[in-house]
């Protein structure tokens, strides 16, 4: 318990003093704001690792720890999950098809961009968990007016919901969370296109937007990202010769 209080305080006057991030917030949740949880480990290794993999883990290993580490992370992973909340993702996907040696393809671009410095973020209520292995904080986005119609624009216009799971590897850090938001977006698609398209298309072009608060986990060495998303439908292109 003296060593979690120790790690609290520390990370608490980091916060205060180094980065002036974590401030106590009174905002709630409202049409106007944005508000979601968002963590990162403290470990250097998290999740289900095998101890006896860890030992065989070359020593220049990217991997780092404390909670320096974890603040950055975090400050990596909040523009790229504001983006899509707020904007959203334009996306490209092309499905896999044997017969024509075609390989899957998806990507995606965010359509504007939100900086770490934006003003409009605030933080609050810094937690470590799970024994000491997580970092975590509450944090609130407040909207422009221009942010609040877009956002409002999702739910009044009736866009599709869809949903979808998507992992990878813990050892890429937070490249590896991005990277399984961006298997749940393409999972997500694919399934939804499969029941309204009979043929595979050549391509498929649209936008989608994260809906509420992003949900991630650590399982067997993967980060595991289970997200909704509204779909905004753009182009099918199909084959016009098998």
């Amino acid at each position: 318990m003296a060593s979690l209080e120790k790690h609290f305080s520390i990370v608490f006057i980091f916060l205060l003093l180094q980065i002036s991030l974590f401030a106590q917030s009174t905002l709630k949740k409202t049409q106007n704001s944005i508000r979601f949880q968002i963590w990162y480990s403290l470990n250097a290794f998290p999740g289900d690792i095998e101890p006896e993999n860890n030992s065989k883990i070359d020593t220049n290993s990217p991997f780092k720890s404390g909670p320096e580490f974890s603040i950055k992370s975090i400050q990596e992973l909040l523009p790229y999950i504001l983006e899509a909340q707020i904007y959203g993702w334009d996306f490209s996907y092309t499905p896999s098809d044997k017969a024509r040696h075609v390989a899957e393809f998806f990507e995606i671009i965010p359509k504007n961009t939100i900086s770490i410095k934006d003003p409009h973020i605030q933080y609050d209520s810094p937690l470590i968990s799970n024994d000491g292995q997580k970092f975590s904080c509450w944090i609130t986005y407040t909207c422009t007016e221009s942010q609040k119609n877009l956002l409002q624009s999702y739910t009044t216009i009736n866009y599709p919901k869809i949903g979808g799971t998507g992992s990878a590897s813990i050892k890429k850090e937070t490249d590896g969370v991005k990277e399984a938001f961006k298997e749940a977006a393409k999972n997500a698609i694919r399934s939804y296109y499969r029941k309204i398209i009979k043929n595979k298309p050549k391509e498929i072009n649209g936008s989608i937007y994260l809906e509420e608060s992003p949900r991630y986990f650590i399982d067997k060495g993967q980060y595991v990202a289970d997200l909704d998303f509204f779909l905004k439908k753009g182009t099918i292109v199909t084959y016009t010769l098998f």
